[in-house]
């Protein structure tokens, strides 16, 4: 991960990791890999935030009138997108150990 990246603020960390890595996507798998785990990270990182605010705010926020059960369902959802699967971690472990990797996934 880019020495910028300060896990002590998950949110700051985050943000300084994208642009750095988004220069870099055309470049060799490497690159890719670093890519992908970036958005991983951050869309995980942005989804525990969420579940965070929605423990915090209670009952209220079960309603559909509120605004934060539908951006938590949103962040849910977006942990399981393709790019953002788990499985991100497994091939980016493996380019950088040098093995054979699903194609489709990088």
């Amino acid at each position: 991960m880019s020495q910028k990246a300060d896990k002590s603020d998950p949110v700051a960390a985050a943000k300084a990791l994208l642009p750095e890595l988004a220069a870099r996507a055309n470049e060799m798998d490497e690159a890719r890999a670093d890519l992908r785990l970036a958005c991983t990270y951050v869309t995980r990182t942005g989804a525990d935030i969420c579940r965070n605010l929605y423990e915090l705010g209670g009952g209220a926020d079960l309603f559909k009138t509120s605004p934060l059960q539908r951006q938590f369902r949103d962040a849910q959802a977006m942990t399981q997108h393709i790019i953002t699967v788990p499985a991100t971690w497994e091939q980016t472990g493996r380019i950088r150990f040098g093995l054979p990797i699903d194609g489709g996934m990088m």
